[in-house]
């Protein structure tokens, strides 16, 4: 779900199926969410140059 553009299918089924096994519906729609948000949150700090320890350091 993160690198999206290396695989011609990012997220395959049977990665989707385990996953299914180990999270009730919401908790995985949760887990997605997640994951999504900190792709989010990674691609706004890549486009705007920010350091990643930039609150550490104040």
């Amino acid at each position: 779900m993160t690198r999206l553009n290396e695989q011609s299918q990012p997220v395959p089924d049977e990665v989707y199926e385990e996953a299914a096994r180990h999270y009730d519906e919401a908790a995985l729609a949760t887990l997605i969410a997640g994951i999504a948000t900190a792709n989010l949150y990674n691609r706004i700090n890549v486009s705007t140059r920010q350091v990643a320890d930039v609150l550490a350091q104040k």
